[in-house]
Protein backbone atom coordinates (compact mmCIF):
# COMPACT_ATOMS: atom_id res chain seq x y z
CA UNK A 1 0.00 0.00 0.00
CA UNK A 2 2.86 2.49 -0.09
CA UNK A 3 3.03 5.25 2.51
CA UNK A 4 1.61 4.42 5.89
CA UNK A 5 -1.22 6.48 7.30
CA UNK A 6 -1.01 7.78 10.85
CA UNK A 7 -3.92 5.52 11.89
CA UNK A 8 -5.84 3.05 9.76
CA UNK A 9 -9.32 1.85 10.72
CA UNK A 10 -11.35 -0.90 9.10
CA UNK A 11 -15.03 -0.70 10.02
CA UNK A 12 -17.95 -2.45 8.35
CA UNK A 13 -15.92 -3.04 5.21
CA UNK A 14 -14.80 0.58 4.95
CA UNK A 15 -11.13 1.51 5.11
CA UNK A 16 -10.59 4.85 6.87
CA UNK A 17 -7.24 6.65 6.96
CA UNK A 18 -6.72 9.10 9.81
CA UNK A 19 -4.07 11.76 9.34
CA UNK A 20 -3.02 13.76 12.38
CA UNK A 21 -1.77 17.11 11.13
CA UNK A 22 0.02 19.64 13.32
CA UNK A 23 0.83 21.89 10.35
CA UNK A 24 -0.39 22.20 6.76
CA UNK A 25 3.06 21.57 5.23
CA UNK A 26 2.53 17.99 3.97
CA UNK A 27 -1.18 17.53 4.60
CA UNK A 28 -2.36 17.73 0.98
CA UNK A 29 0.37 15.29 -0.07
CA UNK A 30 -0.64 12.86 2.70
CA UNK A 31 -4.35 13.06 1.84
CA UNK A 32 -3.67 12.60 -1.88
CA UNK A 33 -1.47 9.55 -1.23
CA UNK A 34 -4.07 7.99 1.06
CA UNK A 35 -6.78 8.31 -1.60
CA UNK A 36 -4.42 6.99 -4.30
CA UNK A 37 -3.55 4.04 -2.06
CA UNK A 38 -7.21 3.02 -2.00
CA UNK A 39 -8.44 4.26 1.37
CA UNK A 40 -12.20 4.82 1.19
CA UNK A 41 -12.13 7.91 3.41
CA UNK A 42 -9.52 10.22 4.90
CA UNK A 43 -10.17 11.91 8.23
CA UNK A 44 -7.88 14.85 8.97
CA UNK A 45 -7.47 15.50 12.69
CA UNK A 46 -6.06 18.87 13.74
CA UNK A 47 -5.61 20.53 17.12
CA UNK A 48 -5.52 24.03 15.68
CA UNK A 49 -8.40 25.66 13.79
CA UNK A 50 -5.97 27.85 11.80
CA UNK A 51 -4.16 24.73 10.55
CA UNK A 52 -7.50 23.11 9.70
CA UNK A 53 -8.60 26.16 7.69
CA UNK A 54 -5.35 26.17 5.66
CA UNK A 55 -5.59 22.45 4.91
CA UNK A 56 -9.29 22.70 4.07
CA UNK A 57 -8.52 25.55 1.65
CA UNK A 58 -5.86 23.43 -0.11
CA UNK A 59 -8.23 20.45 -0.25
CA UNK A 60 -11.01 22.57 -1.77
CA UNK A 61 -8.60 23.90 -4.41
CA UNK A 62 -7.19 20.50 -5.33
CA UNK A 63 -9.56 17.74 -4.19
CA UNK A 64 -12.98 19.42 -4.16
CA UNK A 65 -14.80 16.43 -5.65
CA UNK A 66 -13.45 14.04 -3.02
CA UNK A 67 -14.24 16.52 -0.23
CA UNK A 68 -17.77 17.16 -1.44
CA UNK A 69 -18.42 13.43 -1.82
CA UNK A 70 -17.52 12.89 1.85
CA UNK A 71 -14.28 11.04 1.20
CA UNK A 72 -12.32 13.73 3.10
CA UNK A 73 -13.45 15.14 6.42
CA UNK A 74 -11.98 17.19 9.23
CA UNK A 75 -12.30 16.72 12.97
CA UNK A 76 -10.92 18.94 15.72
CA UNK A 77 -8.81 17.34 18.39
CA UNK A 78 -9.02 19.27 21.63
CA UNK A 79 -6.51 19.20 24.38
CA UNK A 80 -7.89 19.56 27.88
CA UNK A 81 -6.28 21.42 30.76
CA UNK A 82 -2.75 20.27 31.44
CA UNK A 83 -2.49 18.24 28.23
CA UNK A 84 -0.10 19.55 25.64
CA UNK A 85 0.83 18.36 22.19
CA UNK A 86 4.40 17.17 21.82
CA UNK A 87 6.52 17.68 18.77
CA UNK A 88 9.61 15.69 17.94
CA UNK A 89 12.78 17.65 18.42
Amino acid sequence: MGKSVDVGVWKAGERIAIEIEMSPSHALENITKDLADGWDRVVVATADEKVARKIRHEVLENLAEEYESGRIEFIPVGFGPGIKSHRRV
